[in-house]
């Protein structure tokens, strides 16, 4: 269960109050606040560049969530790297002021970039990178070849393989009646 502190109750009771996120993908660090801030000890820059935090999106693969971040890309000098560690999070602004403690934060996704993209279109460019949920791995197939030879380029020291390779035969198998 989420706990909320007093101040965040106290701000979602309200009919209007204003949002930023920060962002953060490996050493990179950006915000949508019209300032740049310092939130635990780390500087977040207000660059331009993060266009919108699109909300969780359900993929058939699995029924898993994903997350997908726009980035506003003019110089193609942004870019992100699959397996990065990503963290986004929700603030909130009381009187036109940030609230910078963590207690007062929404922590929104923690996980790695799955993948990006570049979209380029007359007037702008883009840089949309994709995050999964933690049960992204659920479809992913790690294939691991099962010779004596195979294993060896993996682990020279292991022999594992040795002995049920040396007794081994062909079989067939015969499906249906």
């Amino acid at each position: 269960m989420i706990e909320l502190s007093n101040k965040l109750k106290q701000i979602l009771s309200e009919p209007v109050y204003e949002n930023f996120f920060l962002v953060k993908i490996g050493n990179y660090r950006t915000t949508d606040l019209y300032t740049s801030v310092t939130f635990n000890n780390e500087l977040y820059q207000n660059d331009g560049r993060l266009y919108s935090v699109a909300p969780p999106q359900m993929n058939s693969i699995v029924d898993r969530e994903l997350y997908k971040l726009v980035f506003q890309n003019s110089d193609l000098a942004f870019s992100a790297s699959v397996g990065e560690s990503v963290e986004v999070r929700i603030l909130f602004c009381e009187n036109d002021q940030p609230l910078l403690s963590v207690e007062d934060s929404f922590l929104v996704y923690k996980g790695r970039v799955e993948s990006t993209a570049q979209e380029i279109q007359e007037s702008e460019s883009t840089y949309i990178v994709s995050c999964a949920s933690p049960m992204a791995n659920l479809d992913s197939r790690n294939v691991l070849m099962t010779s004596k030879e195979a294993l060896r380029n993996l682990k020279p020291e292991d022999t594992s393989f040795d002995q049920v390779y040396e007794g081994s035969s062909r079989v067939d198998l015969r499906w249906g009646k």
